[in-house]
């Protein structure tokens, strides 16, 4: 029988931010399920910064377009 105690785990890489960086939500929750078992913490903080960045990205766009509209003419 073969003794597994010595299984050495390596953290995974930064490059992981990546995933939520370009695809928000949806890479903040990609990188929680491929993470979650490897290092939780580092899943908990991509669906954080996939968070935070998609309701950036929404809040952006909404200003835009009320910047937008009020430079339109009046009819």
């Amino acid at each position: 029988m073969e003794n597994n105690t010595n299984i050495v785990r390596k953290n995974p890489s930064k490059a992981w931010y990546l995933l939520p960086i370009f695809f928000g939500l949806l890479g903040g929750l990609i990188m929680f399920f491929v993470l979650k078992d490897e290092n939780r913490q580092m899943a908990k903080n991509g669906v954080i910064l996939g968070v935070v960045l998609t309701v950036v990205g929404i809040m952006l766009a909404v200003v835009t377009q009320l910047a937008f509209i009020s430079t339109m003419p009046s009819v």
